[in-house]
């Protein structure tokens, strides 16, 4: 059985965004890609 890991697509995909939007918000870039707190907080 393979273990499956979760991806930056899975995270944006649950998350109804972009993955860049999610890789924004993973390394720390909300302010400077314009991203709510509250979508960065869903995203987290």
């Amino acid at each position: 059985m393979k273990s499956s890991r979760i991806t930056i697509k899975d995270i944006a995909r649950i998350a109804e965004v972009v993955p860049s939007t999610v890789s924004a918000v993973l390394n720390g870039k909300e302010k400077s890609a314009r991203i709510s707190s509250a979508l960065s907080d869903k995203i987290k």
